[in-house]
């Protein structure tokens, strides 16, 4: 068995060595408390750096669901407005018809009912043609392509 020597030089070393290493991470958790960050470089643990981006992009993924969720809930809201109405109109209308089926109406009553119920059939065009984010809301087409107009665009005024 062979003894080695310990001079008062290598106890030296050896404490140097000690202390450096120490500052080393002493500098390198005062760079992460400084800066509030873990991993500061991917190669402070490459490990913990790939579940840190699959985090991020989990985040990512649930704020744009939740994006998606509030604009779908907008979405069904002005659909449910736009129907609520669509149906009290059309509710009006059908009133209109059976007042007009009374024979002992004038002329001029019926005129009256005529004006009021092709106001509600252009009340009904416009509802048809609701839009939510410049989008149409019951399918079709954009605005500058747009199917349902008024009859006044397509043929002659209604028959009395």
């Amino acid at each position: 068995m062979t003894m080695m020597r310990v001079t008062q030089n290598m106890m030296a070393q050896r404490s140097l060595e000690g202390m450096y290493s120490g500052l080393g991470r002493l500098s390198k958790l005062q760079e992460q408390v400084s800066s509030g960050k873990v991993l500061t470089r991917p190669s402070d643990s490459p490990s913990d750096t790939t579940a840190a981006m699959r985090l991020r992009a989990s985040l990512v993924e649930v704020g744009q669901q939740t994006s998606n969720i509030e604009d779908g809930q907008a979405w069904l809201a002005r659909i449910d407005d736009t129907v609520q109405s669509a149906v009290l109109q059309t509710r009006r209308a059908r009133e209109l018809g059976l007042q007009a089926q009374n024979g002992a109406m004038n002329p001029s009553s019926r005129d009256a009912l005529a004006s009021e119920i092709e106001a509600l059939r252009e009340s009904l065009l416009s509802l048809a043609n609701t839009t939510h984010l410049d989008r149409p809301v019951f399918g079709g087409s954009p605005p500058a392509r747009r199917r349902t107009t008024t009859r006044a665009a397509s043929s002659a005024s209604p028959a009395r």
